[in-house]
């Protein structure tokens, strides 16, 4: 294997260097014969315009071109405040000076300037970084996420989420419209490479700031993808169809999906369907989470965004189980007027997984140690419905109406069969509490969220005023059927117990919400903000659990109850704006008194009346600075593009509803659950600073980033072990919580084609500290852990390679039994590596190694190598069709394990996973642009 490597190493060497090379130098100026720094100038080939080489002239408007084959170019030469100007010239032998190129002024000096056909490699524009879709060399049937992976300023992990700047981009655009709603998954896996023209990284103002024209400073992440203009009307899309039989003792698998796309000026319209065996799922990480909608609400003074978590496991391998999918939508948005919008999108998912799992936990009590061994086989079928839609209209430009409104349907039945062993040993004595467990669970769940909101303009500019109506419902229903073998153990007696049960639960939540909000300038840079929010939460929840006796069912109504709530709070605020053009500074209060009243029926109804008064204050500060080009002899121009934005800001966490009933979960004999009506909202303190610098002359991207979370009255959950090791868990409120992180990143080139070689650098440090209470005692649970990613991009026309490694290092203390302090990490790397042969001829392989240490196991894991192998023949009319053969983990080597510390315990999760198997694929590509077949 090392021998191929070297030839494939040495073939290329001998392809990238055999041609003769040429220098080109030259001098950029304007038309008195002054240079011209800063001006972006392009290596353009003669024969078909495609894009060789970028750079910025030097200060002195020079620039030098090294490596060209000799043959035709163009120059093509850009500056803001000249017309685009093109120079025809011929690279010699050794070198070549063209001498001094002239650009003429425009007469119409413009912020940017659009040429047809030919695009800008990087360029800045205020809050947006844009990458030219060329210069990242896409191949033939690649896709949105083969070309961001490129992206120097992005992080895509495998599951497909995507990072920048240490914030998640939640949304993908194309031309300005949203794609498949929030779920930027489908939008990287259904658009194709070759029509996207441009990317654009956005940190995008709230809506609120775009129409009122006053910047709150608040940011989200976003990607827009625009399109080519011959792909901005017509149709485009594949067909692929994979599969291997069964073979030996290996398994049959299947890949069948679809894409169609139907673009022009005002109608896009995508159609995708999917169907497969290779755990390829069509829906986002939040979707499990709709099987539940009892989650905490939360009531924010000011904004800000999530922090990365130290305590989140510490995962090799792909994802656990195998996962059948089938899938189906799709994405319609229409202009139907200059004044009216519709922007839709329909997905369904339907999913079978079976999964085995071995689960080993430490348990640390203040005078011992429990071990866990679970085995656990399941076998879970969900099936999803997502229907999102957004009306605008535009009554005129000082009045606006906007509906949103999205229907999500859940349902899933699942089987699970788990054995355990729970055990101790102390001074002698042996305890052991066993358990075989069947439980069958049917769930279904239902939410339908609207807003509606309207807004006016005032004739005074940034005097504005807004209306925003909420109404949100959402049904979950859940029946398990439970059958428990338990076996207690105690110096050789066993006390054996069998529970069968059925316990139905079906919760109800409602939410309304209404809020004014106003600005008024107070000044020439001054703006005051004030708002105003009433909202009702009505949560219904009947949990009745049945004992089954003689295969007859009696209620236990010591378990079962009825519980309902309402939660209304008030609250009122304001802000005070203060923004010129570089900085922007905010500081605001508000005031939140909420009410909760609760009732639990049993025998007699037992009614609970709280009440909750808070302060949120908040306060941000951002300077940005923008990148300048003068034609101005006495003012300098700067080539780089600052950032630096600092937050404070408060929130308020309810209870979830589950966690405030007091009934008592008892199914499972090894952990009982009790609710606590008594627990207190959290309050956090959040502090968020980012600062970045991109230089446009050398391509750099310099930034830091971090944040800081306090929480007060956090709440946790305590823990009892009883002798006979069963656990008894109830939430309480702990009295802190807190968790930060710094990180820091550096993106440069190398050479004189600044997009061609590309490293990045992201270092980050992490830190949590909490309390939590275990038999009556307080333990605190420290983590520091320390992150590091280098990648390398090596992109040409022929060749396509993307190196990344990624170490990660945790250290976790305890204060009560601080012999059980323990460390672990994990050492991965990942090669993409794809070799253009010919222009029908693609070879493609990617590479990961993972290697896993703790200090908790005997022994270490062995390497993990994970090697896939893919070789592409592309044939019929223009290329159209394609056949892969490919072969994923030729190594037989992929595993899911997953390390996790918090709290009280340590614990290693196993699972099955798909391992080595061959495909055979068919792609076919449909391209019909502007009427035109291809």
């Amino acid at each position: 294997m090392k021998q191929a490597f070297f030839l494939i190493f040495m073939l290329l060497s001998s392809l990238v260097f055999a041609q003769q090379k040429s220098t080109v130098k030259g001098l950029v100026v304007d038309e008195s014969g002054q240079a011209i720094p800063f001006a972006t100038i392009s290596v353009l080939s003669a024969k078909d315009s495609s894009n060789i080489a970028n750079q910025l002239t030097k200060e002195n408007g020079a620039f030098v071109f090294s490596g060209l084959s000799t043959t035709n170019y163009i120059f093509k030469i850009s500056v803001v405040g000249y017309t685009t100007t093109y120079h025809s010239f011929i690279a010699e032998n050794d070198s070549t000076d063209v001498g001094k190129l002239k650009v003429n002024s425009a007469d119409n000096i413009l912020n940017e300037v659009v040429v047809k056909g030919n695009k800008e490699p990087v360029a800045v524009k205020k809050d947006t970084l844009e990458f030219d879709a060329g210069v990242l060399k896409p191949q033939q049937n690649d896709n949105l996420e083969d070309l961001l992976k490129k992206v120097p300023a992005l992080e895509i992990d495998e599951n497909g989420g995507i990072k920048t700047q240490n914030k998640v981009v939640k949304k993908i655009y194309v031309d300005g419209k949203e794609f498949f709603g929030n779920d930027p998954q489908l939008a990287l896996k259904n658009l194709p490479a070759e029509s996207i023209e441009k990317i654009q990284v956005v940190e995008k103002k709230t809506e609120q700031a775009e129409f009122s024209g006053v910047d709150d400073g608040e940011r989200e992440m976003v990607i827009n993808v625009t399109l080519k203009n011959t792909h901005k009307k017509g149709t485009m899309g594949f067909a692929s169809v994979a599969g291997v039989p069964p073979l030996g003792n290996t398994d049959g698998y299947y890949n069948a999906k679809t894409s169609v796309n139907r673009f022009s000026p005002s109608q896009q319209f995508s159609v995708i369907g999917l169907f497969n065996n290779l755990n390829q799922q069509g829906f986002t990480p939040q979707d499990a989470a709709n099987f539940s909608s009892l989650n905490a609400s939360s009531n924010r003074g000011g904004g800000g965004n999530a922090s990365a978590n130290v305590n989140l496991p510490i995962v090799v391998g792909k994802r656990p189980g195998v996962i059948s999918t089938e899938g189906a939508g799709f994405n319609y948005n229409n202009q139907y007027a200059k004044k009216s919008s519709l922007q839709s999108s329909y997905f369904f998912n339907a999913s079978h997984t079976d999964l085995l799992r071995n689960l080993f936990r430490q348990s640390f009590l203040p005078a011992r140690t429990i071990n866990t061994d679970q085995n656990t086989k399941q076998n879970r079928d969900n099936l999803n419905h997502r229907l999102n839609a957004t009306l605008t209209h535009q009554f005129d430009e000082r009045n606006l109406l906007k509906l949103t409104t999205a229907l999500n349907a859940v349902s899933g039945d699942a089987f699970t069969n788990s054995l355990s062993k729970i055990s101790t040993f102390t001074a002698g004595d042996t305890v052991e509490n066993n358990s075989n467990r069947n439980v069958r669970n049917h769930s279904q769940g239902i939410s339908f969220n609207n807003n509606l909101l309207l807004r006016h303009r005032f004739a005074l500019p940034r005097r504005t005023v807004s209306l925003n109506a909420v109404f949100n419902l959402n049904n979950d229903k859940s029946n398990d059927s439970t059958n428990t073998l338990n076996q207690n153990q105690v110096n050789g007696t066993i006390v054996e117990r069998i529970i069968r049960q059925e316990n139905d639960r079906r919760t109800t939540q409602q939410n309304q919400r209404i809020q004014v909000a106003f600005t008024e300038p107070l000044a020439k840079n001054m703006t005051l903000e004030g708002n105003y929010a009433y909202q009702k939460n009505i949560n219904r929840s009947n949990f009745d659990v049945w004992d089954i006796v003689n295969n007859n069912l009696v209620q236990n109504f010591t378990s079962s109850n009825a519980y309902s709530s309402n939660f209304n709070f008030q609250q009122a605020g304001f802000k005070v704006n203060s923004e010129t053009k570089e900085k922007t500074f905010m500081v605001g209060v508000s005031y939140q008194k909420s009410i909760l009243q609760s009732i639990v029926k049993r025998t007699s109804d037992n009614v609970l009346e709280r009440s909750f008064q808070n302060i949120l204050p908040s306060l941000r500060y951002s300077f940005r600075k923008n990148a300048t080009k003068s034609t101005d002899k006495n003012v300098k121009p700067s080539n780089r593009n600052n950032s630096i934005t600092f937050e404070y800001n408060t929130a308020v966490n309810e209870p979830s509803v589950r966690d405030l009933q007091p009934i008592t979960v008892n199914n499972n004999p090894q952990n009982i659950v009790l609710g606590n009506p008594d627990l207190k909202p959290e309050y956090t303190h959040r502090i968020i600073i980012n600062e970045n610098i991109f230089n446009a002359k050398t391509f750099t991207n310099i930034g830091l980033n971090g944040n800081l979370n306090y929480t007060q009255n956090a709440i946790g959950y305590a823990q009892t072990v009883s002798e006979t090791l069963v656990r008894t868990t109830q939430p309480v409120n702990l009295p802190y919580r807190w968790n930060a992180n710094l990180g820091f990143y550096y993106n440069f080139s190398v050479g004189k084609q600044k997009n061609k070689i590309r490293f990045s650098i992201s270092p980050r440090y992490l830190v949590s500290k909490g309390n939590n209470l275990v038999n009556g005692v307080n333990n605190l649970n420290t983590q520091n852990q320390y992150r590091s990613d280098f990648k390398v991009t090596y992109l040409t026309d022929k060749i396509n390679f993307v190196f990344n490694t990624n170490y990660q290092k945790s250290f976790v203390e305890y204060s009560v039994n601080k012999e059980f302090n323990q460390n672990f990490s994990v050492f991965r790397n990942t090669t993409d590596f794809r070799w253009k042969i010919t222009k029908e001829f693609t070879i493609a392989t990617d590479f990961e190694y993972s290697y896993y240490q703790s200090s908790r196991l005997s022994t270490n894991l062995r390497p993990i190598p994970i090697l896939n192998l893919a070789v592409k023949h592309l044939f019929l009319k223009n290329n159209r069709g394609e056949l892969m053969l490919s072969v994923q983990d030729v190594f037989k080597r992929n595993i899911y394990l997953s390390q996790r510390s918090d709290e009280n315990f340590f614990e290693i999760d196993r699972s099955n996973a798909i391992s080595r198997y061959f495909l055979l694929t068919f792609t076919y590509s449909v391209k019909n642009q502007g009427g035109r077949k291809r």
